[in-house]
């Protein structure tokens, strides 16, 4: 629970920093600028793309350290025969990992998650930003 709480308050915390920077700064400078204007949908891409990145930033290591605690148990499960699991320490499981291979360690496979939520969180807050002005409330 508190996993899911941090996961969707960072997510939420960079995608909404992200959208005010782009709405009130990036976007007059540009057009200013360049000419160009933003619209609403690409300032929703770039924001959830970056929400995306910074969620899967902070939490790579917990999901890795939940992982790899979910597999000790089950190796311990299979070397002793019983019918009870043995809990794994989250602090053991993380102090081994960072002494074995530093704290990158703890964001194995951090990319491929990167790119899944920056897709994800893109595409969502892209097509909610791009309907929103559409649909009247």
């Amino acid at each position: 629970m508190i996993e899911g709480l941090f996961s969707g308050g960072v997510l939420l915390a960079a995608k909404e920093g992200l959208h005010n920077v782009l709405t009130n700064v990036a976007s007059p400078i540009i057009t200013k600028s360049v000419g160009l204007t933003l619209p609403p949908s690409v300032i929703g891409f770039v924001s959830g793309a970056g929400g995306g990145c910074a969620q899967s930033l902070v939490m790579g290591p917990t999901s890795f350290i939940v992982t790899a605690c979910v597999s000790a148990m089950n190796n311990n499960d299979d070397n002793e025969g019983d019918d009870e699991s043995t809990p794994v320490s989250a602090i053991e499981v993380a102090k081994r990992v960072v002494r074995e291979r530093g704290i990158g360690g703890l964001y194995r496979g951090s990319s491929a998650v990167a790119v899944r939520q920056a897709t994800n969180w893109a595409s969502r807050q892209g097509f909610t930003e791009f309907v929103r002005p559409r649909i009247p409330v």
